[in-house]
């Protein structure tokens, strides 16, 4: 799996970014975090 399938299939799922860091992203479903 790409990063790029991964995030389409958070988005998808209800999930957003939340921040992005220098080597990272945060996204959220707003119960959970995921680096």
């Amino acid at each position: 799996m790409t990063r790029r399938d991964l995030i389409k299939l958070l988005e998808n799922n209800g999930w957003w970014k939340l921040r992005e860091g220098a080597n990272h992203d945060i996204y959220t479903n707003g119960n959970k975090n995921e680096p």
